[in-house]
């Protein structure tokens, strides 16, 4: 953690124990996984969330049964 956010932090912390407030640590045996895990959801998300921008469904639709294949009618509305 960088030095001036953990300090920040620290003087918060204070700052809420001198208005009332009861501050408790707590430990987070997970936390040390949550970065990595972070890094194999992110693509995984990214991925599905762009898959409906696929051009089925949003941009150029036409009558898929002009075309001899799914393949030829991607080709033609991804071209668009």
């Amino acid at each position: 953690m960088d030095q001036q956010v953990k300090d920040l932090c620290l003087q918060t912390i204070e700052q809420l124990k001198q208005l009332g407030a009861q501050v408790d640590r707590v430990e987070i045996p997970a936390l040390e996984r949550g970065i990595p895990t972070y890094y194999i959801v992110l693509p995984a998300e990214a991925s599905t969330n762009l898959a409906r921008f696929d051009g089925v469904r949003f941009g150029l639709q036409e009558e898929t049964i002009k075309f001899d294949s799914m393949t030829d009618y991607y080709e033609h509305i991804r071209k668009a």
